[in-house]
């Protein structure tokens, strides 16, 4: 009987590839780039910051790492590029991006949406990364 649930157990478990998880990052970090690129008014807005050539100027600049952990996913997924090194670099960034906006939400209780929807995407990036990295 034991036997049995364990392989029911087994059947029932995710099974999320590293490749899975490096085509889901490029759909998020290309909408999230597009996000802070079309649309830089509402987004510096939901993370309480003014909307001036100089604000918009920083984001688009930021977003570059965005757009290269970006490139580097959809390489590595679609085109045959190292999985694992860019899965190693977005768990990087990922884990940044949710310790910083983390603080935001915990620690400084921030009512803006921008840094929670930022604690969400990086905590479930950071998520499907770890968990196919180590299976």
């Amino acid at each position: 009987a034991l036997s049995s649930l364990s392989t029911r157990t087994k059947k029932q478990s995710m099974n999320i590839t590293l490749n899975t998880v490096l085509k889901i990052n490029t759909i998020v970090g290309a909408a999230y780039a597009s996000n802070v690129i079309l649309g830089p008014a509402k987004y510096l807005k939901e993370h309480g910051v003014g909307y001036t050539k100089n604000t918009t100027y920083v984001a688009h600049g930021l977003v570059g790492g965005v757009i290269g952990l970006t490139a580097m996913s959809y390489q590595a997924a679609f085109k045959g590029g190292d999985e694992v090194a860019a899965a190693y670099a977005s768990l990087a960034a990922f884990t940044w991006w949710n310790l910083t906006a983390a603080r935001r939400v915990f620690i400084e209780k921030t009512k803006l949406i921008g840094p929670k929807i930022n604690f969400c995407i990086s905590g479930a990036m950071l998520g499907l990364f770890a968990y196919a990295l180590a299976n």
